[in-house]
Formats: C-alpha cells, sequence, structure tokens
C-alpha cells in the first residue's frame, strides 16, 4: 500500500486555498453587515463566477502537483 504525504509544494498551494476560503468568509461578512443579510448574500452569490475562477487557478495548479507523482512505482509518494 502507498503512503502519501504531502511535500512543501504542495502544502502552499494548499496555504493558497485555505486564504482564498478565509477572504469569502471575510467578504460575505463585510457584505452582509454593510448591505444587510439579504442583499449582501445576493451581492456575494453575484460574484460567484468571478470566485469560482480564482478557486479553479489554485485546484488546477495543485492538480498539477498531485498527479506529477501518480503512476510511480514508489511506496512512498511526497505530493
Amino acid at each position: 500500500m502507498k503512503q502519501y504525504t504531502i511535500g512543501e509544494q504542495s502544502r502552499r498551494f494548499l496555504d493558497a486555498f485555505d486564504v482564498f476560503q478565509k477572504f469569502e468568509n471575510v467578504l460575505l461578512d463585510a457584505l452582509t453587515a454593510t448591505y444587510g443579510e439579504d442583499r449582501g448574500t445576493r451581492f456575494f452569490d453575484e460574484s460567484h463566477e468571478q470566485r469560482e475562477a480564482v478557486e479553479r487557478v489554485v485546484m488546477d495548479y495543485l492538480r498539477v502537483s498531485f498527479s506529477e507523482r501518480m503512476g510511480t512505482d514508489a511506496e512512498q509518494v511526497t505530493i
């Protein structure tokens, strides 16, 4: 059975994804505090495509980082 560990390179992408998730939470909080729950949530939802595009960038690079090391015969793989 292979054992996978997270390497420094992958950790950096995961950190970027974590910061992005925190950004989304803070943005939603700011919008609802400023415009109220309904309007703030609506404004947040309206930016879904832009936020999703940023998320895809991070996930695409992370996927490359992971997939580069798949299919090897090593028992321990650092991704």
